[in-house]
């Protein structure tokens, strides 16, 4: 874990919306599998709001998000920022994704950019 993302949970917690990072989760215990921290967060009806390209380039780990009835959002764009820029990115485009999450029914994934329109990912990618 990067210690700028559980940093950006806290700055999104200060801001009084719930967030937490997957490592905060103790019934999880440290170093879960994505699988298991899928299958928790469907039980929690929770979403997902990541810069995890793994995930999002997983489709194991995204039909198990569908399965699990999630609705996941992906940062996409540039994967080093620092903490302040994470949390910029993130305040900057809040508004879009509790709307994208108030609009649509779960499951789904969601591409979110650094601007422009948010939008819907495919289950499943075609190598």
């Amino acid at each position: 874990m990067r210690p700028d993302e559980a940093e950006a949970c806290s700055a999104v917690r200060a801001a009084n919306q719930p967030a937490r990072h997957v490592v905060e989760i103790l019934e999880l215990g440290r170093g879960a599998s994505d699988e298991r921290f899928i299958s928790y967060l469907g039980e929690e009806d929770g979403y997902l709001i990541t810069c995890d390209v793994a995930i999002a380039r997983a489709p194991h780990l995204r039909a198990a998000l569908v399965e699990a009835g999630i609705g996941a959002f992906f940062f996409a764009g540039r994967p080093d920022r620092n903490l302040l820029m994470w949390v910029e990115l993130a305040v900057r485009r809040w508004v879009d994704i509790t709307a994208y999450a108030h609009n649509n029914e779960r499951p789904f994934l969601c591409g979110v950019p650094d601007r422009g329109v948010l939008r819907r990912l495919r289950v499943a990618t075609r190598r």
